[in-house]
């Protein structure tokens, strides 16, 4: 007996019907175990302590407190990104590899911040590099000055004005208030000329930096204990500077001449030329030696 034609329909999609629940089973099966990976690893990342940090130590720092890292640190790793505070300050995987240079501009005593984490301890190490002081940089007030008749009583009231004095670095960046300074032992400039710039400023503008420090190279190889470093006009870009004619002591502290330098180039084909004079017993007796013409040195 032949099966008859509705025989055969009801067959067919009999057939259809269970494919598509094998199918939905295959599917929803699926989809609940990607949900449970995702709801794990949430957990795993938000409540479980593999990622909650037991200890945070701050290392390589001496002038720079504990507290004022760890807030900078702290105000930094969020980024403006709200989605990190789900995660909260102690999951490991919200912390950064190191700072930017933007970041350490909050804190410029500091030169380098960066973060070792270790899952396995689940702790950070802060390392940081300070700042290395190279000397100070003091800006005089010009109120005085510019009230003065002539320029020699100018000169005089600018040097007796206050003085808005900065630590910079061997970069010539601008990173720390400090005290006026007198004497040789610091290397101190004072600055007629510009205007303080504050924290994160530099001594001058870039092009003039590398030969200041060729200066600052020079006096400190040819022994001259400098009374005074000056820069009297930028626009002049060159810098003089005041000497003993012996060691800065109360016995000996006479003038010694005047040496002038140019920042258009560096100074440290002079070292020889200053060594020579300075082996001369009159080495005292000079008013100035001028170095401020390129591979030229005049005296008097």
């Amino acid at each position: 007996m032949k099966p008859t034609a509705s025989a055969g329909i009801n067959i067919a999609g009999l057939r259809e019907r269970r494919k598509m629940r094998r199918r939905y089973l295959v599917w929803g099966t699926g989809l609940a175990a990607v949900c449970a990976v995702v709801l794990f690893l949430a957990w795993l990342a938000l409540r479980s302590p593999v990622f909650r940090i037991k200890t945070v130590s701050v290392v390589g720092n001496e002038r720079v407190g504990n507290d004022e890292i760890m807030s900078l640190l702290y105000g930094r790793i969020f980024g403006g990104k709200s989605w990190k505070a789900i995660f909260g300050l102690n999951n490991l995987l919200i912390w950064p590899n190191k700072l930017s240079e933007d970041d350490l501009k909050l804190l410029p005593q500091l030169k380098s911040l960066a973060m070792e984490e270790s899952f396995l301890e689940r702790s950070v190490v802060v390392r940081v590099e300070e700042r290395e002081p190279y000397g100070i940089w003091c800006y005089a007030s010009q109120a005085e000055a510019a009230d003065s008749g002539d320029s020699a009583s100018s000169t005089t009231a600018a040097a007796e004005a206050p003085k808005d004095c900065w630590w910079f670095d061997g970069s010539g960046l601008i990173f720390q208030k400090s005290l006026s300074a007198e004497g040789s032992f610091i290397t101190t400039v004072d600055d007629y000329s510009q205007k303080s710039g504050g924290l994160n400023s530099k001594i001058l503008p870039d092009e003039f930096i590398p030969n200041m420090f060729s200066v600052f190279d020079v006096l400190k190889a040819s022994g001259i204990a400098p009374k005074e470093i000056r820069l009297n006009d930028l626009t002049l870009q060159e810098i003089e500077v005041d000497t003993y004619a012996g060691l800065p002591t109360e016995a000996s502290a006479k003038t010694g001449p005047k040496l002038y330098f140019s920042l258009r180039f560096p100074s440290s084909n002079y070292l020889p030329v200053i060594q020579k004079f300075l082996s001369k017993p009159d080495f005292g007796k000079l008013q100035y030696l001028d170095f401020r013409v390129e591979n030229r040195a005049y005296y008097k």
